[in-house]
C-alpha cells in the first residue's frame, strides 16, 4: 500500500505543486513577432515559438495536431529573466524573521541564470465546433474576437475557437514587449491575472512595477484589489530596499556576518517548525495505533474510526491549504482539467491508506489477545 500511495503521489505531484516547470529557451525555437499568431492557421504553426520583451519570454507550446480529435492542448508559459534574481537579491528581508508579510508564503530561491517561470496556464482549444459539440454536448465554445483584458473563456464558455485564441496569443505577445502593458496585465482585473497562474501573487507586480522606474509608494499602490491587509507596512518597506538594489542605489552596509546571522537564525525557525511538525505527527500514529489496538478488548470497529479521525485531523492543515490553492486554480484559470478532482483524490487515497494502517493495528491486536489465551 506505501508504494501504491508513493506512485499516486509520484503522478499526481504536479497537481499538488500547482506549479509548470521552467523550459529552457532553446536556440533552436523560431522567434516570432506578436502578429505571427494571427497571421497563419494555428495547426501551420510550428510546435513551439517565443516572443522575446527586454525581460519577459512568452513560450507557446501548441502540442500535437491529431486529426482524430476536435481540439488541442496549448501550454502558455510566461517567464522572465530577472524575476528569479529578484527574489533572490530580496529574500533576506522576509527570511529574517524582523519582518512579517501576513498571508505572503515564507520561501527560500536559490540564485538562478536561467529564464524561471512567472505565469503559465494550459487552454483548451477547439478545432471542429460540430464534433466537439457531438462528442460533449455540454461543450460551450466561444467565437468572439478576444478583447483585452476579459477572460479567455468567460462563464460559461470553457473552450476558445482558435481566431478568439490566436487573438489572446496576439494581446498576450504585445504585452511581452511592453513593461507598462506587463505591469497592468499582471494586476488585479489583468489579463494575466486573469487567464494564467500567477505563483506568488503579489510579488511579480512589485518587480514590473519596479522595472518601470517606478518609486516605492507607487509601486505598493499597484497592488490595489491584493489582499495586503497587515502586510502594506513590509511591502512598502520590500519595494524601498528592491528599489535601492535594483537601481544601484543601495547605501545600506551589507555585512557579511550580519547576513549569516541572520540566514542562520531564519533556518534554525525553519528547522525548529519542521521538527515541531514531525514530532506532533509521530504522535499522532502513535495515538491512532493505540486506539486501533485498544479495539480488540470489545471487538469494536470504532476504534479503528477513531484512529482514522485522529491521523485525518493532523493532516488537515496540509489538506485544507491544498484544495483552497486548488479552488483557486479551479475559479480563476480554468483549467481543462479539474485541480480539485486531483487534490480530493490524493487525499481519499491518504485515509484509505490511514484506515488500512489502523485496520491492521486492530488486527494485530486482536491476534495478539487470541494468541494469549
Amino acid at each position: 500500500m506505501a508504494l501504491l500511495m508513493a506512485l499516486l503521489r509520484a503522478l499526481l505531484w504536479p497537481l499538488r505543486r500547482l506549479w509548470l516547470r521552467p523550459k529552457e529557451l532553446s536556440s533552436e525555437i523560431p522567434v516570432v513577432d506578436p502578429s505571427f499568431f494571427v497571421e497563419r492557421d494555428i495547426t501551420e504553426w510550428p510546435r513551439e515559438v517565443i516572443v522575446k520583451g527586454d525581460d519577459l519570454v512568452l513560450s507557446v507550446d501548441r502540442g500535437d495536431v491529431d486529426e482524430s480529435l476536435p481540439f488541442l492542448h496549448a501550454q502558455i508559459i510566461l517567464q522572465s529573466s530577472g524575476y528569479t534574481r529578484f527574489l533572490y537579491d530580496n529574500q533576506e528581508y522576509w527570511l529574517s524573521g524582523k519582518n512579517q508579510l501576513p498571508g505572503i508564503p515564507t520561501f527560500e530561491v536559490k540564485s538562478n541564470r536561467e529564464a524561471s517561470t512567472i505565469a503559465s496556464t494550459v487552454a483548451t482549444v477547439v478545432l471542429d465546433m460540430a464534433a466537439m459539440k457531438k462528442d460533449d454536448p455540454e461543450t460551450v465554445c466561444h467565437s468572439e474576437p478576444y478583447r483585452p483584458p476579459e477572460k479567455l473563456r468567460p462563464v460559461p464558455a470553457n473552450c476558445p475557437t482558435p481566431q478568439r485564441f490566436q487573438g489572446f496569443l496576439k494581446a498576450l505577445a504585445d504585452v511581452v514587449r511592453d513593461p507598462e502593458l506587463a505591469l497592468a496585465a499582471f494586476r488585479r482585473g489583468g489579463m494575466v491575472e486573469q487567464n494564467l497562474y500567477v505563483g506568488e501573487d503579489v510579488f511579480p507586480v512589485i518587480y514590473l512595477a519596479l522595472r518601470t522606474g517606478r518609486e516605492p509608494g507607487a509601486v505598493v499602490e499597484c497592488l490595489s484589489g491584493f489582499d495586503i491587509s497587515g502586510a502594506r507596512e513590509g511591502l512598502e518597506e520590500l519595494a524601498r530596499r528592491a528599489h535601492r538594489s535594483m537601481h544601484g542605489a543601495d547605501t545600506e552596509p551589507r555585512r557579511t556576518a550580519g547576513r549569516l546571522r541572520r540566514r542562520l537564525a531564519a533556518l534554525r525557525r525553519r528547522c525548529r517548525d519542521a521538527a515541531r511538525t514531525a514530532w506532533l505527527h509521530r504522535l499522532a500514529v502513535a495515538v491512532a495505533l493505540l486506539m486501533a489496538i485498544a479495539g480488540w478488548l470489545d471487538w469494536s470497529w470504532a476504534w479503528v474510526f477513531v484512529g482514522v479521525g485522529v491521523l485525518s485531523i493532523d493532516a488537515w492543515p496540509q489538506r485544507r491549504k491544498a484544495v483552497t490553492v486548488a479552488r483557486h486554480i479551479d475559479t480563476e484559470v480554468a483549467p481543462p482539467m479539474s485541480f480539485r478532482a486531483g487534490i480530493a483524490l490524493v487525499i481519499g487515497w491518504e485515509i484509505v491508506g490511514d484506515a488500512i494502517l489502523c485496520a491492521l493495528a486492530f488486527a494485530l491486536g486482536r491476534g495478539a489477545a487470541w494468541w494469549s489465551m
